[in-house]
């Protein structure tokens, strides 16, 4: 058996379409374990909603991760030499009726990368169990093939600030920032799903010159804010023209909100594919008090939501033993 934790992301961090991602204290956690049929377990956020057949994408993730180790050369010879001594060691067959827990704390369809903790899990867990044929890289790839884009999953597998890019041969660059422990990151999460195909299918094939240099300058001074732990650069460059404007009707208010912090000069972004909205501040109680007027803007728009004053997770996933597992549930 293994419990996998993960923590959420938020992505794009304004101007940073597709290439920028951060990790937040906020956590899923995926258990496989031997059992004599298949069956998927959901506890949590997401019970109502996530499959648990085997179109499930942790399901789907980890039959990836099996079929790309029994392929790697001497791999199945070195399975049956490793079955003969330990019983407790897991084949091809095993995963296809395997156990499956999601505990799930991070809600899903809201911006915050719960699909790619989930994939994330379902692949390391995978890899673990086969007593860990496959690197980093290979992981990975596995893992954004099914999800189309690394910008959550690369954060969620290593924490911190993470800026990423995918080659045209499918290769995945990345470089991870570790970020001011001490900021918070306070996300308002509306009270309804906002797919992230519906998200992108707003988004226009081209976009103008002028849009793309304004995007680009800004990306690269919000790398320089986080970099040198200065927020107030940030409240200045976390706008966007790539993609926030064409969502901004998908989300009632999101526009007054976004243009209400940024203002203000709050660092403030839709996040991810949204619709939550996450700002960046230096305190719990700035956090809480900032909540709760977006949470009233939200509301002159017949929005109801929830907030989460979050910190951020500089270690990403991690691999835990039966004693780190209580409780899995945070209220």
């Amino acid at each position: 058996m293994v419990i996998v934790k993960i923590p959420a992301t938020t992505a794009n961090l304004g101007p940073g379409f597709d290439c920028l991602g951060l990790a937040l204290n906020l956590y899923n956690y995926v258990s496989l374990e031997k059992s004599k049929a298949f069956k998927i377990d959901i506890i949590g956020e997401g019970k109502e909603d996530i499959s648990r057949e085997k179109c499930n994408i942790v399901y789907q993730c980890i039959q990836a991760v099996v079929k790309k180790a029994y392929e790697k050369k001497g791999f199945q010879e070195r399975i049956k030499k490793r079955e003969e001594g330990k019983k407790d060691l897991f084949t091809k067959e095993d995963f296809e009726t395997l156990q499956i827990t999601l505990t799930n704390n991070i809600p899903p369809a809201r911006g915050l990368g719960s699909s790619s903790s989930a994939l994330v899990g379902g692949a390391l867990g995978a890899n673990y169990l086969l007593g860990s044929p496959l690197s980093n890289r290979e992981i990975l790839r596995i893992i954004t093939k099914i999800e189309g884009h690394p910008d959550n999953i690369l954060p969620a597998f290593w924490g911190g600030l993470v800026v990423s890019t995918q080659l045209d041969d499918g290769e995945i660059l990345w470089s991870k920032t570790t970020v001011n422990p001490l900021w918070r990151y306070v996300v308002v999460v509306p009270d309804f799903q906002l797919t992230t195909e519906k998200s992108r299918s707003v988004l226009p094939d081209k976009v103008p010159f002028s849009d793309a240099a304004f995007n680009l300058g800004r990306v690269s001074l919000v790398v320089e804010g986080f970099l040198k732990e200065d927020i107030s650069l940030l409240g200045k460059v976390m706008d966007d023209r790539i993609h926030e404007p064409y969502r901004r009707d998908l989300v009632p208010g999101l526009k007054e909100i976004l243009e209400t912090l940024r203002r203000e000069r709050f660092p403030a972004a839709l996040s991810g594919a949204g619709p939550t909205v996450m700002a960046i501040v230096e305190s719990d109680e700035e956090g809480e008090s900032l909540g709760r007027r977006i949470q009233e803007m939200f509301l002159k728009y017949e929005v109801a939501s929830s907030v989460k004053v979050l910190l951020p997770n500089n270690s990403g996933a991690e691999v835990l033993s039966s004693t780190e597992i209580e409780p899995l549930i945070k209220n």
